[in-house]
């Protein structure tokens, strides 16, 4: 059985994607495309919109959110390092006071 026939890999093939529920998807993503009152500009990025898993669906937004916050976080950084070095040089005109 190691020579399997073309028919029987192509069956094993729609059994793998309907067990893995890649058909489901799919057809998931042609009826929303089919029920669109306006017809997107590009179908085919509406259709990989909706492909996407909905805990994946935000990728781009989240890789901006995480630039964000670490051009954020470097700010922050050099504002602590420029209030420390304000810090020390208040602290070295308060001893040269006394």
């Amino acid at each position: 059985m190691a020579n399997k026939t073309i028919e029987q890999k192509k069956k094993d093939f729609r059994d793998f994607l309907e067990n893995s529920g890649v058909l489901e998807q799919i057809t998931k993503s042609f009826v929303a495309l089919y029920e669109e009152i306006d017809r997107p500009v590009n179908p085919l990025e509406f259709i990989r919109r909706n492909l996407v898993d909905p805990e994946e669906e935000n990728i781009d937004n989240k890789k901006k959110e995480y630039l964000a916050i670490q051009n954020e976080n470097l700010k922050l950084q050099n504002e602590i390092k420029d209030l420390k070095k304000k810090l020390r040089d208040l602290s070295k005109e308060s001893d040269e006071d006394d």
